[in-house]
């Protein structure tokens, strides 16, 4: 009698973990709803990763075959809310900041901004009109986040990027997201099918 062929089987993920909500001490509304945007986005990119982003399958004992299909449009627009609520939030500091100090009908409250500038020649300029609602001290502090300030700076390129990326998201294309098995781990079963010895197969974590 023929042997019979053991069938391809599909493996299932690990149930992934709850979604993260960061902590905020703001009351910026922006900045609240990024937070609400990124537990959105953890749960769908979630969904995803354990139902469609990894197919995996054990084509014969002890093989693994792992298939990593395009990431739906959701996640890249879910990234993009996340990147202008983020980027906006900044000019609306500055702008609320504004508006406390010299008034609401100050005429120089349409030039205010959070300015992300590269050229120290040039900013002063930029600083006269983007930061001149502010008080000096927080003008100063904005400067000394700027890509050529402190390039080195760990939380200067963060900003540098976010500003980038931002700017690629509203004026290009959507930003492309991937899935990617942040671990994997091993588990027993007893498949009744195709005898009674327990076998190894793989499981992931997304």
């Amino acid at each position: 009698m023929a042997r019979r062929r053991r069938p391809t089987r599909s493996l299932e993920p690990v149930r992934p973990p709850a979604p993260v909500r960061p902590p905020i001490a703001s009351s910026s509304p922006k900045l609240r709803r990024v937070v609400d945007v990124f537990v959105e986005y953890q749960l769908a990119a979630d969904k995803w990763v354990t139902t469609k982003g990894v197919n995996a399958q054990s084509p014969a004992l002890g093989t693994l075959s792992l298939e990593f299909p395009p990431a739906p449009d959701v996640l890249s627009l879910l990234i993009g809310d996340c990147l202008q609520n983020l980027r906006s939030a900044l000019d609306h500091e500055v702008f609320r900041q504004s508006q406390v100090l010299k008034g609401m009908y100050w005429s120089g409250l349409t030039h205010v901004q959070f300015p992300v500038h590269a050229d120290p020649t040039t900013f002063p300029v930029v600083r006269k009109s983007a930061l001149a609602g502010v008080a000096p001290q927080v003008a100063d502090l904005v400067e000394s986040l700027q890509p050529f300030a402190t390039p080195q700076n760990h939380e200067t390129q963060v900003l540098d990027l976010l500003h980038l990326a931002a700017r690629i998201d509203r004026h290009r294309l959507l930003h492309l997201a991937a899935a990617q098995p942040k671990a994997y781990g091993f588990d027993r079963y007893r498949p009744c099918a195709y005898g009674k010895r327990e076998q190894t197969v793989y499981c992931w974590t997304g």
